[in-house]
Order: C-alpha cells, then structure tokens, then sequence
C-alpha cells in the first residue's frame, strides 16, 4: 500500500529495520495520522533505501531530509506520535 503524501509525512528510522546484508537500516515514511510506517523497501526487482551504517548514522541522515523539507523535529515527533496512537 501506497502512503498519502498529501498529508503531513516524514522520514523516521525504525531501529529494527537493520538489513544486515547490506549494513545499512532501512528507512521508513511516516503519515500523519495513519496508523504504523511504510518501510522504504523497493519493488521486488529493486534494492530497498538504506542509510547508516549505524543506527546513529541513520537517525542523522533522516533529520537531515526531514530538514531539507522543511520540518522541525516537534513537527517529526507529533508526526511520528499520531502514528502510533491505537485506532479504535
């Protein structure tokens, strides 16, 4: 499933996403609003999005995108927090 990018979304790097192969974490697009994340994987055929190598890397690499958009980190946390609120 495709995210709506016409609501408020950021990157975020999920600390499980680590793809050993490759050393690298895979990251993930957060939607406002919409209940978990959509991992960067690729098609089938393709090599899914890493940044790192470590975890610390990765965090840094997704606040420098996050930026370039223009977001603040409140605007990422309230993103990411809404995300993860238990739909009824």
């Amino acid at each position: 499933m495709m995210p709506d990018l016409t609501k408020p979304w950021c990157y975020y790097v999920p600390s499980d996403q680590k793809w050993a192969e490759q050393g690298g974490f895979i990251p993930s697009i957060v939607v406002e609003g919409d209940q978990g994340h959509y991992p960067m994987t690729g098609n089938k055929d393709q090599i899914p999005w890493m940044w790192g190598p470590t975890l610390e890397e990765a965090y840094a690499q997704a606040a420098r995108a996050n930026e370039r958009m223009g977001k603040s980190e409140d605007e990422v946390d309230r993103i990411v927090s809404s995300s993860m609120r238990v739909i009824a």
